[in-house]
């Protein structure tokens, strides 16, 4: 995928750009990146400009394992590890993670937003 060497998993903009040139591939390796894009958009919840974590990228390379694979728990850890961190002096910050879970929070927590 010409993503380069990193401890990382890629980029969703380098994912989105080996989506343009992978339809000549087999469907297991395309599936792999799509994959990818999940992890990165889904699950953890990341900035385009984020790298996915390695630990989680190498999963997609055995499809029974990721299927089976706990990522409701991994997306929330993330979500709140980054609540943890937030600056609330700060005028924005921005929370990584499963989010939809925290606005459904939000949305059944305080009145009149829902």
């Amino acid at each position: 995928m010409n993503i380069g060497t990193t401890s990382d998993g890629p980029l969703l903009t380098e994912l989105l750009k080996v989506m343009e040139f992978s339809n000549t591939w087999s469907k297991e390796k395309r599936l792999m990146v799509g994959r990818l894009c999940l992890l990165s958009v889904c699950v953890h919840g990341l900035h385009h400009g984020s790298r996915i974590p390695l630990s989680s990228a190498k999963r997609v390379l055995d499809p029974v394992t990721f299927e089976k694979y706990m990522w409701g728990r991994v997306a929330f850890s993330c979500l709140v590890d980054s609540v943890k961190v937030v600056d609330y002096e700060k005028d924005s910050y921005t929370i990584h993670g499963f989010i939809h879970a925290m606005l459904i929070w939000v949305y059944e927590s305080v009145p009149g937003l829902g």
